[in-house]
């Protein structure tokens, strides 16, 4: 048996088969603004939650080998560094938005994105290459709240900048189109 109360003061969490997290609606945020820095999870968990690990300014360590979707603003303002997309994984909005330790963000073809607007916006990318696959056409704020950009390389075919796609951008110097 497991409580889980609004104001969670645990570092690192180890979640077990009990906690039956999967049954959680996409409306129950269920670590929003604790003090986790980390979460081990059990491989029976698939699915995070929209919000689940939000606003938590400390936390940075998760295992995510066995997540094939990631809910929207799943990780939105926390710390982590690095993301890699599964293969196969459905990735909502906002997954990893306002996360500005974020440096590394390694996308997949293989994978669902439910959404291009503010995909990037308020992470630490600092040069960064827009695949083919991914449509950001008229999709708004993609970068925005980027200050660490410099160097947007663009792989697909871009004929739509939606609004304020690079508001907040201030180390943006350079945006280029490589042909594939």
């Amino acid at each position: 048996f497991f409580i889980v109360t609004a104001t969670t003061y645990i570092f690192t969490l180890t979640l077990h088969d009990a906690l039956p997290i999967s049954n959680f609606t996409a409306s129950t945020p269920l670590f929003t603004k604790s003090k986790l820095e980390g979460v081990i999870l059990p491989d029976s968990i698939t699915e995070i939650p929209a919000y689940c690990f939000a606003y938590n300014t400390n936390f940075s360590q998760i295992n995510l080998d066995n997540i094939t979707v990631f809910g929207e603003g799943a990780l939105s303002t926390t710390a982590i560094t690095s993301f890699t997309v599964p293969e196969g994984a459905v990735i909502g909005a906002g997954v990893w938005g306002n996360c500005p330790e974020l440096t590394e963000i390694n996308l997949t073809e293989n994978a669902e994105y439910t959404s291009t607007q503010m995909m990037f916006a308020g992470t630490g990318v600092v040069d960064f290459v827009l695949p083919e696959y991914l449509d950001i056409n008229g999709a708004i704020m993609v970068f925005n709240g980027c200050e660490n950009l410099e160097r947007l390389t663009v792989l697909s075919e871009l004929t739509d900048i939606g609004m304020s796609a690079f508001a907040e951008t201030p180390s943006l110097r350079e945006i280029g189109r490589a042909h594939v």
